[in-house]
């Protein structure tokens, strides 16, 4: 049942040069030709747990019938032809010329379906970004209903263990969206650090 217990966990099987290797679907999109993702966009398979365990299943039977799989490429993003993408950096959250509310009012007007934060999103050397303001920025994102993904850059690459934390509520690629209904509980999982 590994198959199943693994599409729960939004992770799906895919074929690497050693045999069989799984790929967080939080983290990572895959392009699949397998029975069960023919006629899918891989964005329609990672949106969806059953889809997931069919994968699985499927690769996870032809692995055992044929002792090899084919190698599944595997991207941060993949764009299908009727998806927009928007690459937004240097908000430098934490500074008063922090420019992160016009370009939040100007993702919600051209709804991207894709975004990409390149980098210098906060601003740890130069300004001190408040729990208020990461909360109400990852709220704002989540209501975008976009899939992101996360570039540091030189003024939050040094807020590692912080980006990690975020990176679990809302900047990584996938299906899991961040909970963020509840400000205390985003407050709590974010300062919940992992120990180096």
């Amino acid at each position: 049942m590994s198959w199943l217990i693994e599409a729960r966990k939004w992770r799906a099987y895919v074929g690497t040069s050693s045999g069989l290797g799984i790929v967080d679907l939080g983290r990572g999109i895959m392009e699949c030709k397998c029975k069960a993702c023919l006629g899918k966009s891989p964005s329609q398979v990672v949106e969806n747990q059953d889809d997931i365990a069919w994968h699985n299943l499927v690769l996870l039977k032809e692995y055992a019938e044929k002792g090899k799989l084919d190698e599944t490429p595997v991207y941060n993003m993949i764009l299908g032809k009727d998806d927009t993408l928007a690459v937004v950096g240097d908000l430098h959250i934490g500074i008063s010329q922090s420019l992160w509310l016009p370009c939040l009012r100007m993702l919600r007007k051209i709804h991207p379906t894709h975004l990409v934060l390149l980098g210098d999103v906060f601003d740890f050397i130069r300004g001190k970004p408040e729990a208020s303001q990461v909360i109400s920025f990852l709220n704002l994102l989540k209501n975008l209903n976009v899939r992101i993904g996360y570039v540091s850059g030189c003024s939050d690459s040094y807020a590692s263990r912080f980006l990690e934390a975020l990176a679990r509520l809302a900047f990584t690629e996938g299906p899991r969206e961040p909970q963020l209904y509840n400000p205390q509980l985003t407050l709590v999982e974010a300062m919940r650090i992992p120990p180096c």
